[in-house]
């Protein structure tokens, strides 16, 4: 998604409701095979514009000495939109302040594919374990707030991302 995009999607999302996310990512592969085409694309519940600092376990966390008194803040970014959005200052990468959903049900669906000439073709990622990293296969068990940039962002709550017309038509061109 783009700025615009993304903006314009927070601005449709209560803050700490659950809305649903797509995003992909090219795949984690080892050296040799660097470069092929292998994506993940995920879908999951996350919620936006939660206040860090009033989550409960952020809060135990601070009073128990796991965490600093006070939050000190990200470094490495610069807010865009307090609590939302971020720009990573090295790269001016733009992300996306998510917390996963607190529903337990909600897990996220993963699929892997490979995409060539604009074809996507799924593939069982037991297939591939020869070619993909050990991160690929580790089990999340992520709790807090994170970021994800949001190229890779595909889209949120009712905002899908416009699709770039230059892109279609190169990899129509490729397919011929």
């Amino acid at each position: 998604m783009t700025e615009s995009e993304i903006r314009k999607a927070i601005d449709t999302c209560r803050k700490g409701a659950n809305v649903k996310l797509e995003f992909e990512r090219p795949a984690h592969l080892r050296a040799k095979y660097r470069g092929m085409p292998m994506f993940k694309r995920t879908l999951m519940t996350i919620r936006v514009g939660v206040d860090h600092d009033t989550r409960i376990e952020v809060q135990a966390a601070r009073e128990n000495g796991d965490a600093p008194a006070e939050n000190a803040g990200l470094s490495g970014c610069e807010w865009l939109v307090e609590g939302l959005l971020l720009r990573a200052i090295k790269t001016g990468e733009i992300q996306l302040r998510v917390e996963p959903s607190i529903n337990a049900n909600e897990k996220p669906k993963s699929v892997y594919f490979v995409r060539e000439a604009g074809i996507e073709t799924p593939v069982n990622k037991e297939e591939y374990r020869d070619i993909l990293l050990g991160s690929e296969f580790a089990v999340n068990k992520r709790s807090g707030c994170f970021n994800l940039g949001i190229k890779g962002i595909l889209s949120l709550h009712n905002t899908v991302a416009a699709v770039d017309e230059d892109e279609t038509e190169a990899e129509a061109e490729a397919a011929n």
